[in-house]
């Protein structure tokens, strides 16, 4: 065992001798560059960025392509001169090796450590013992980097709003190594008072606006509100923020994995979207794609919402959007059932020669396949249906995904996103195996 497993088991074991707990957030390091440069080491030290869907936008930056000025969210095409004069490398967003490398992460994270809370694609909540929450923060980020190759930031609190802002500070100054715990009362207040309210976690960018208006425009400043006021003004969140902000823990820690109640896929595209068959293979597309997430998950849905609109700046006379619904009679996830309800819902509201930018098919009303109760009609029915989907889904993990498909999704997908920069799926598909 190595050196990093001996400290995190020693820190395992002394947590459960004591009782106090502290929380800890781990934070990927931009996160979509780090899962490019895992399989490409070439691209550390060099100003790299990902684009959103169609090549659009910037939705990840390496700290040397920050250095440059490339902003969040900024459209690629008023960078792309600067990228070229810079050498900045342009990456394609590849969602689903973004996806299995954060489940990597949490696999780790649940393998080192047994009260974990995953938050978001590439943060979690860790709760731990006082004493030892730096040497385990450490543990974790030397692991991590080893075992998955990712690097990461941890930031130690009292509670989850200060650990966020400890995490912050721990991937800004390079002089904490990475790990950074607010447990100084007065370097916690200076800090606090540099911090704008809009960077709290919980206060969005509507918050942020109206509590200048009663003089609260730092993190320091809203900490010091009247708890009973914030709430009279706002809600018994932003209360619960100015307690955490105190120190005070309002958030605990969630280790169950709550079942989603609903799911969506939508996509804009570039090129317009004018005649009825494209729309149907687009539509088809996503039911089939939320309907492997159905399976994955032991998940049922009865019915199918599909949403399609122009875009923003489209003529007056030209614009439209609309949604419908259709039914799949009992609950189901086959993908053949899901593709057929989509395309009737899309039927009834699509409107020929008008320019769509914006298609989606939206699941709500989940339920669990396992608290299913069969019909006595019904058990032939569900068998073949299973088998035949337990076919595709093992033929298509094998050989790649939609190798075998329902025949409404197309053949040619000329409407299929831009992606000209997309590097390989390295870890989902054994067509795009890494090659050494």
């Amino acid at each position: 065992m190595s050196q990093i497993g001996v400290r995190v088991l020693m820190a395992k074991s002394a947590r459960v001798e004591r009782g106090k707990s502290i929380f800890l957030l781990i934070d990927c390091n931009n996160f979509f560059v780090s899962c490019e440069r895992v399989f490409q080491p070439g691209l550390r030290g060099r100003p790299v960025i990902v684009l959103s869907s169609n090549d659009g936008c910037v939705i990840a930056r390496s700290n040397e392509a920050k250095a440059l000025g490339i902003g969040m969210g900024v459209p690629f095409f008023k960078v792309q001169f600067l990228c070229y004069q810079k050498k900045v490398v342009v990456k394609s967003s590849n969602f689903a090796l973004y996806g299995d490398m954060s489940r990597r992460v949490m696999m780790a994270l649940k393998e080192l450590w047994s009260d974990v809370e995953p938050y978001s694609i590439d943060e979690a909540f860790l709760e731990a013992d006082d004493e030892i929450c730096e040497v385990l923060g450490h543990s974790i980020r030397e692991t991590l980097l080893e075992w998955v190759g990712i690097p990461v930031s941890v930031g130690i609190a009292k509670t989850k709003t200060l650990a966020k802002i400890a995490a912050k500070i721990a991937k800004k100054d390079p002089s904490y190594h990475g790990v950074y715990t607010l447990k100084h009362p007065g370097v916690d207040e200076a800090i606090l008072r540099k911090l704008p309210v809009g960077d709290v976690w919980g206060i969005g960018w509507k918050l942020s606006r109206k509590l200048p208006l009663l003089g609260i425009n730092t993190a320091y400043e809203l900490s010091q509100a009247s708890p009973h006021q914030i709430r009279s003004y706002f809600s018994v969140i932003v209360e619960r923020v100015v307690h955490e902000l105190n120190g005070i823990p309002c958030l605990e820690l969630d280790d169950t994995v709550q079942d989603q109640k609903s799911r969506i896929y939508t996509r804009s595209f570039s090129k317009r979207i004018t005649q009825l068959k494209i729309a149907e293979e687009i539509i088809s597309t996503f039911a089939t794609r939320l309907s492997e997430q159905l399976r994955g998950a032991r998940q049922l849905v009865g019915g199918v919402i599909v949403i399609i609109r122009t875009g923003a700046h489209v003529e007056a006379s030209l614009f439209h959007k609309s949604s419908d619904y259709e039914s799949c009679g009992d609950p189901t996830s086959d993908t053949c059932v899901l593709a057929g309800a989509a395309i009737r819902a899309l039927r009834r509201c699509f409107v020929a020669g008008v320019p769509y930018q914006k298609l989606g098919v939206i699941l709500t009303g989940l339920q669990s396949q396992d608290g299913m109760t069969e019909g006595l009609f019904d058990r032939e029915r569900r068998v073949k249906s299973s088998a035949l989907m337990s076919a595709m889904d093992g033929i298509n993990r094998v050989y790649g995904a939609d190798m075998v498909r329902v025949a409404a999704t197309g053949w040619r997908r000329e409407w299929n996103t831009k992606s000209l920069h997309r590097s390989g799926a390295y870890t989902t598909d054994f067509g795009e195996l890494l090659r050494v």
